[in-house]
């Protein structure tokens, strides 16, 4: 799943911390970060604030039921 265009991103991962499984943005490269680990969320938001890696990766969720919390972030 790719990110929509206008994101805010504190809002993204605010309702990512409400998730009960992990959330794995997936780069370009093949990287993966996992968003329920605040190191991942620093690297995540350094990461989207000097490129434009935001619309090039794919969130990933391990709990399916999670989309009710971050599908109006997603296309």
């Amino acid at each position: 799943m790719r990110f929509k265009k206008d994101v805010k991103v504190m809002d993204f991962l605010n309702d990512v911390r409400k998730c009960r499984g992990d959330v794995r943005f997936m780069t370009e490269e093949g990287d993966s970060l996992n968003l329920k680990s605040q190191l991942s969320e620093y690297i995540f938001l350094a990461s989207v604030l000097t490129k434009d890696i935001l619309h090039k990766g794919e969130i990933m969720l391990d709990d399916a039921t999670d989309l009710d919390y971050i599908e109006k972030y997603l296309d």
